[in-house]
């Protein structure tokens, strides 16, 4: 892929514009079993900058997963993986280093799902462990990233009621720990938590046409230190894919989640996500899309709120089975009511990509 990034460090000034290449090898397999399922993947992401090299980056990812089948509808499965992976300059934990932070992220996941019957239970299990590196600033000074450090543990559970056939009624709870690997954070703070959501919805599924579901509820994490205040609230979603004929396509999405920070005095930030997309196909071998995304992210116990605002459009032509190409442009707006200092900085980024895809 071929890019242009108008605001390579995402900066409210003195924005520095670059192209990359962007190279993203991919092998994987899967089964092709009537019962059961087993697959891997390797792949990584290769990102080299014309001028500024402070932002190359080596990403790689692995990960396996496997299904069993107990009867029709009815399964366990599991899944591992390992990263390494970079933050990205427009995240609302960079810390504006030389170089990107770099972090390592192992997970694993274990589920049973029962759909076939009126009443369905899905449970799961989750485990993510990441591992912060340190970075220097410009002027030499080290940035501790050591202190984010940290294992995050979530147990789920969905029980569902068809009440007629394809709308379905459902609870759903999950409970989550997370762990810092060091007491105290470099501000003196004790960031390890634990913390709940419980919801209600519905779900629904019409044909093809429509397929989607909504729920609510509430949701809170608390925290080990008595000064970082308690974040909790209403708790909400919803999903939906539309698909208007056999070439057009609508899908869209809302979220609320509580994210982990490192601003110092914010417990957390909460955040509420909105995506809609639409996707239509022109020609056979001709792909158009768009979509437009919002997020406001609510820091707790601190006051600041930023809000991020993003749209794309994108074209892509089939050539053949094996190789596509795409278009692909999108801009980016963050505002924030706490401008002036760099780690919150406001910033504007458009970004370009031409992609060529192979595949075999």
């Amino acid at each position: 892929t071929e890019n242009f990034s108008s605001n390579v460090y995402a900066t409210t000034f003195d924005e520095k514009s670059d192209f990359y290449t962007l190279i993203s090898p991919l092998v994987s397999i899967q089964s092709g079993w009537d019962r059961n399922s087993l697959g891997a993947s390797v792949g990584g992401d290769i990102s080299r900058y014309a001028r500024y090299d402070s932002e190359d980056v080596d990403n790689f990812s692995a990960s396996v997963n496997g299904r069993l089948d107990v009867v029709d509808a009815m399964y366990t499965n599991a899944s591992g993986g390992y990263q390494i992976q970079h933050e990205p300059r427009g995240s609302p934990n960079s810390v504006n280093g030389i170089s990107p932070t770099e972090y390592r992220l192992a997970s694993g996941t274990l589920g049973y799902v029962k759909d076939n019957a009126i009443i369905g239970i899905k449970l799961g299990f989750t485990v993510n462990n990441y591992t912060y590196f340190d970075v220097a600033t410009t002027s030499g000074t080290p940035v501790i990233e050591t202190d984010r450090d940290r294992t995050e543990y979530e147990v789920n559970g969905r029980i569902s009621y068809e009440i007629v056939p394809q709308y379905k009624a459902f609870i759903s709870a999950s409970g989550n720990e997370r762990a810092y690997s060091h007491k105290f954070d470099a501000g003196g703070f004790q960031r390890s938590s634990t913390g709940y959501q419980i919801d209600a919805g519905a779900a629904l599924s019409i044909t093809s046409k429509v397929d989607g579901e909504v729920y609510v509820g509430y949701l809170a994490q608390n925290f080990d230190d008595s000064r970082l205040r308690t974040t909790d609230g209403l708790s909400f979603g919803a999903s939906l894919l539309w698909n208007v004929d056999g070439l057009t396509s609508v899908r869209g999405s809302i979220s609320r989640s509580v994210e982990e920070t490192i601003v110092t005095q914010a417990s957390s930030f909460l955040q509420t996500s909105v995506s809609l997309g639409l996707e239509h196909e022109l020609l056979r071998d001709v792909l158009l899309g768009a979509s437009i995304n919002y997020a406001n992210q609510d820091y707790q116990n601190f006051g600041r709120v930023d809000n991020v605002y993003g749209i794309n459009i994108m074209g892509k032509y089939l050539v053949n089975r094996y190789l596509a190409t795409s278009l692909n442009i999108g801009y980016t707006k963050k505002t924030s009511n706490a401008i002036g200092i760099a780690q919150l900085a406001e910033y504007e980024q458009a970004l370009v990509a031409f992609k060529i895809r192979l595949q075999f």
